[in-house]
């Protein structure tokens, strides 16, 4: 999954679905008359649809998965080896996961 933080979908949209910009988040296309924003922080799944009578926005609860959670904890130097070393299993949720998450952290990607 691929994480960013909650601000880069803006002020209003973060004020009008209350995410907090620091939040991890995930967006998801449902095209053609919407998306899904995943507050991964808080548990919750945004529906927005967009149709000829207005947009509409719906919030769920949902519960993080128990590895994205270990992910969002572990520190950098755990997390930044565990991508390191599962680099053969190829580009799979997790480690999109992980290494999104490297990202918004700040930590250099590029090899040494």
């Amino acid at each position: 999954m691929q994480i960013q933080s909650g601000i880069r979908l803006g002020r209003i949209m973060i004020d009008k679905l209350g995410i907090d910009p620091n939040s991890r988040i995930a967006v998801e296309l449902d095209m053609p008359t919407g998306l899904t924003i995943w507050d991964l922080d808080a548990g919750a799944k945004y529906t927005i649809r967009s149709t000829a009578n207005g947009t509409s926005a719906e919030r769920e609860d949902f519960e993080v998965p128990a590895w994205m959670k270990e992910i969002f904890t572990m520190p950098d130097d755990r997390l930044k080896k565990q991508w390191d070393d599962t680099w053969e299993e190829g580009w799979t949720e997790k480690r999109e996961t992980i290494f999104t998450e490297l990202v918004r952290r700040g930590v250099n990607m590029l090899p040494a």
